[in-house]
């Protein structure tokens, strides 16, 4: 529980900064990864029947993957491109478990969840990487526009 409360003040965080300072892309991306995380941790905590728990988060991950990625085409940023190719490994990962049910539990949770604090450092770093491009080359209101 200590890992995903400070997951969680993480997430919110780079929300937060994504918010102020990314623009639309940051807007909707922030927007998409806080509410699939709060609908997962729903999921998770009120099904503990893990034959049925896995098929629903690999829903709500292949949704999370199909909006990352309406988002990546959207943009004119980079690095969405990169938070839907780490939710992509999340979800052939989450893919792959169920076909192997021997190797569920501790490796599903680990496979699934390793993508998610280079999700945060990537919207941060490459938000971050397009402001300071902006304010270089003189596009100012850009980042806010894409």
């Amino acid at each position: 529980m200590t890992v995903f409360l400070a997951y969680l003040v993480a997430l919110l965080i780079t929300c937060l900064y994504l918010y102020w300072y990314g623009g639309r892309t940051g807007l909707w991306s922030g927007a998409v990864l806080l509410s699939m995380a709060l609908i997962s941790a729903a999921l998770a905590l009120t099904e503990h029947n893990y034959v049925v728990l896995q098929p629903r988060m690999l829903l709500c991950d292949t949704v999370s993957l199909a909006l990352k990625f309406a988002i990546a085409l959207k943009s004119r940023r980079r690095w969405p491109i990169w938070v839907a190719a780490f939710q992509l490994n999340t979800v052939l990962a989450s893919s792959a478990i169920m076909l192997a049910p021997a190797f569920r539990n501790d490796f599903y949770y680990a496979m699934a969840t390793i993508w998610a604090v280079p999700t945060l450092v990537v919207m941060v770093v490459g938000t971050k990487l397009d402001r300071r491009y902006d304010t270089k080359w003189g596009h100012a209101g850009h980042a806010t526009a894409s």
